[in-house]
């Protein structure tokens, strides 16, 4: 059953799932909106209540019901709001327009949405590569937070672990956390979105190796998947990175951003293949899952 929902989510998710009713946000939105002011200043016990209470009633509601039926449909529904993020793929897109017809500036801003960052005021034309982030490491960091990890947790910890995580990962973003004015509840939400990406972007690292160049991508791998001081966004990048022979592009970043304001072509090709990569490794990932289901271990 698990295998039959992901492959149903994953093949109408880029059609059909448009609207605001199938967006995560909408719903944890109006959840924070009403409970959120219910966390206490410097008070982590509040703080994972509030974060826990949405994951642990959906299981409670599945665990009375015990319905293979309702489970499967709520299931399909919960996945279908969870994966994915619809501005993303809107800036994703408009990133390509601008790049396709050379506007550096319009593509730096929208690189900059896609990172989640606010518009610097001197954002100029003079290169869509201002960050010291490539397209590439954004467009492999956002398909582990917005599909990767969701699909890992869901397999592994069913619909109470994807709301979870989904939970989780909507808190730690700046727009909520900058309204919550203990910083001691912004630094513990930012610590255990860490912790809720460890494993995930360890294994999906991993996968790149597989589906890439193994050689580099074992390299990078066993370089950095065991460092705890890495985080989770830098391991998984560099070890995309390395899976698709660009490490020494990556490396050089004074010369890239002035050669890749010169070459808008060049920044396509950057975003296009890390796209390639994440989408092969996700078949690869489904095959896993396809080959524990045939095996009994996944119902």
């Amino acid at each position: 059953m698990t295998l039959i929902i992901l492959l149903i989510v994953l093949l109408v998710e880029r059609v059909s799932l448009q609207s605001a009713t199938w967006q995560v946000t909408r719903y944890l939105t109006w959840y924070t909106n009403k409970y959120s002011k219910k966390i206490k200043a410097n008070d982590q016990l509040s703080l994972l209540l509030f974060v826990v209470l949405p994951s642990v009633l959906i299981g409670i509601l599945l665990f009375i019901f015990d319905s293979r039926l309702i489970d499967f449909i709520v299931s399909l529904f919960v996945l279908a709001v969870c994966i994915g993020h619809q501005p993303i793929r809107r800036y994703y897109r408009q990133y390509l327009n601008a790049i396709q017809r050379g506007d550096t500036e319009a593509a730096s801003i929208l690189h900059y949405k896609l990172m989640g960052e606010p518009v610097e005021d001197d954002c100029s034309g003079e290169g869509s590569e201002t960050t010291e982030e490539s397209i590439g490491e954004t467009l492999i960091w956002l398909n582990l937070q917005y599909y990767a990890a969701p699909i890992f947790y869901f397999v592994v910890l069913g619909v109470p672990g994807v709301v979870l995580y989904s939970t989780i990962l909507f808190l730690a973003d700046s727009k909520f956390i900058g309204s919550l004015e203990d910083e001691n509840n912004q630094a513990t939400l930012v610590k255990w979105h860490e912790w809720v990406m460890w494993i995930p972007a360890r294994l999906v690292s991993l996968g790149y190796m597989f589906v890439g160049h193994f050689g580099n991508g074992l390299e990078a791998w066993l370089k950095y998947s065991a460092n705890l001081a890495k985080s989770s966004k830098f391991v998984v990048t560099k070890v995309a990175l390395a899976s698709e022979g660009l490490v020494n592009e990556d490396n050089n970043k004074s010369d890239k951003t002035e050669s890749e304001a010169k070459e808008p072509q060049r920044l396509l090709n950057n975003a296009e293949v890390m796209v390639r990569l994440a989408k092969r490794n996700m078949v690869l990932f489904l095959v896993v899952v396809a080959l524990l289901t045939l095996y009994g271990q996944i119902v």
